[in-house]
């Protein structure tokens, strides 16, 4: 199924349903499949440090996909997002 991560057919037929512009998005996930999730948009990818998957923020490893942005707790993450937005 195309709605299953990392495939974007969910986020696609959201957007579509909300308006939403993928491309001014951000993906927030915990996991390397959130990221790569977000790579198929493409959009902006937020690794939120969990314990779930520990990717670096300096380069992806192994194939996996390397995030904009790796914040420690979900507010580091929406003040990130909060600036890029400004900038």
């Amino acid at each position: 199924c195309d709605c299953r991560k990392p495939k974007p057919g969910m986020l696609f037929k959201a957007a579509e349903e909300m308006d939403v512009d993928l491309a001014r998005s951000y993906m927030v996930g915990d996991t390397v499949r959130d990221m790569e999730t977000a790579r198929n948009i493409p959009m902006k990818a937020i690794l939120v440090q969990t314990g779930h998957d520990d990717v670096e923020n300096s380069q992806s490893v192994d194939g996996r996909v390397k995030p904009d942005y790796v914040a420690g707790r979900l507010l580091d993450a929406v003040e990130w997002i909060i600036k890029d937005c400004k900038s």
